[in-house]
């Protein structure tokens, strides 16, 4: 999987990753789930910006035609939808995203013990459309997501490693399914949808 080196870790994407420990009263779990969404968003946050700023401007230019506020939407959905894809997917790599290599956790399969397969691992996210329950669950049970309970999975404590075994990981690791990337497609735009119905109510 090709990915440049410059787009995983560079000036936002660095100092994401350290905000989370500066929390003194979150453990580690919940700075590992926090740490991820904030890498994630990091990742796109350029692009985010440097779409919206020129759309609303034109937006708020022309307030009286709803086109361009469609076609503002529209243009956001694009890398909204990307970012959800990749949060889906962040633990493709044995198990393990970027904040899990950090902190030293890895998702195993229940059952068999075994480092869960990429199917699994995109199955526990899909909870992240619901994550406030997601966030409860997490105080309960530190080890167990509701998501891990959907895919059969468990977080389980693994070798502390460094940041840039993702890129190491991420040229060499198997690439997507098609089973995956469609059902994580249609999960996303799921999740759109049901954003979409949230903001309308």
């Amino acid at each position: 999987m090709k990915i440049p080196d410059w787009l995983i870790f560079n000036f936002f994407t660095n100092i994401s990753l350290k905000q989370a420990e500066s929390i003194p009263f979150l453990g580690n779990r919940a700075k590992s789930m926090l740490t991820d969404f904030g890498f994630v968003l990091s990742i796109f946050f350029p692009i985010l910006v440097a779409i919206m700023v020129p759309s609303i401007i034109l937006e708020s230019h022309n307030p009286d035609n709803p086109m361009y506020f469609y076609l503002y939407m529209t243009i956001i959905m694009i890398p909204w939808s990307i970012m959800n894809f990749v949060l889906l997917n962040k633990d493709f790599c044995n198990g393990k995203s970027i904040a899990k290599r950090i902190y030293g956790y890895q998702i195993i399969d229940s059952h068999s013990k075994e480092i869960a397969n990429d199917f699994q691992c995109m199955l526990r996210n899909v909870t992240m459309i619901v994550w406030p329950l997601e966030a409860i669950a997490l105080l309960i049970n530190s080890n167990k997501r509701i998501g891990d309970t959907i895919a059969v999975t468990e977080i389980v404590k693994a070798e502390i490693e460094l940041k840039e075994t993702l890129l190491v990981d991420l040229k060499s690791h198997k690439k997507m399914s098609r089973k995956l990337i469609l059902t994580s497609i249609g999960i996303v735009i799921f999740s759109n949808i049901f954003e979409w119905i949230l903001t309308i109510l």
